[in-house]
């Protein structure tokens, strides 16, 4: 697995967003600020966000873009780059 670091995920493209969807992509990880690293995973029919500081938290359509949006330091972990 690597991680797609010459394809961010970014908030701005709704393309971008829906890599969660890919069969091929086993989640998206995401820097909080350089201190904190998080995971959000597509299980289930749903967008799940994973966090070692907190539960895990199921997160709406919204709720995964604002998150994207704020934390933008986003990365598709993929069985291949520029998946």
């Amino acid at each position: 697995m690597l991680f797609d670091l010459n394809n961010p995920v970014r908030a701005e493209s709704d393309a971008s967003l829906r890599r969660i969807y890919d069969l091929n992509v086993h989640g998206i990880i995401a820097n909080q600020t350089n201190t904190h690293w998080t995971a959000i995973r597509y299980v289930d029919h749903n967008i799940w966000l994973l966090d070692s500081l907190k539960e895990p938290a199921i997160l709406t359509w919204e709720a995964y873009v604002a998150y994207i949006a704020k934390y933008h330091n986003a990365f598709a972990l993929c069985d291949n780059a520029s998946t």
